[in-house]
């Protein structure tokens, strides 16, 4: 079930990201003089916003109650609350598949490293965080496709 609405969650964010209100958003982000300058109103683009990105994450937290069967007051504390943003820098900001590749690196990390020592994951993921700040900015999907670039520019030059 949470697939099934993993996968309209993500069809529905890329309609939105791809639309006039998306690409008016982006205007918003970059330059809101600019926006209020062509006659936008900021203040209404940026409140849509807030409430659309407000019923994802409330969906996403009524997903996660639902498949642990209960919310525990800890879950409300700082442990949790640092682990979205971590999965967002780490897959990379600004793109749609950053934060499923940073939870998947999470997800696997916690696992396999808790096989090995259950205490130390978190110190592990802590330095994993450090060094895609330090080394991979913008994160390991923007690395990744900067790989790709480039390997696919030598391969145009020497095929011409």
């Amino acid at each position: 079930m949470t697939l099934v609405f993993f996968i309209i969650c993500y069809f529905l964010i890329s309609r939105i990201v791809n639309s006039p209100f998306g690409h008016a958003l982006v205007g918003v982000r970059e330059n809101e003089g600019r926006m209020k300058a062509l006659g936008y109103n900021v203040w209404a683009f940026r409140y849509t916003a807030l409430v659309v990105s407000g019923a994802f994450c409330g969906l996403a937290g009524l997903l996660f109650a639902y498949n642990g069967s209960f919310v525990y007051p800890n879950h409300i504390g700082f442990d949790y609350s640092w682990i979205p943003m971590l999965l967002v820098i780490l897959g990379g900001a600004g793109t749609k598949l950053g934060p499923i590749v940073g939870a998947g690196i999470v997800v696997w990390l916690e696992y396999f490293i808790s096989l090995v020592t259950a205490q130390r994951w978190p110190l592990i993921l802590g330095a994993l965080f450090i060094a895609v700040i330090m080394y991979f900015r913008g994160g390991v999907v923007a690395y990744v496709n900067r790989l790709f670039e480039r390997s696919g520019g030598k391969n145009e030059r020497a095929a011409s």
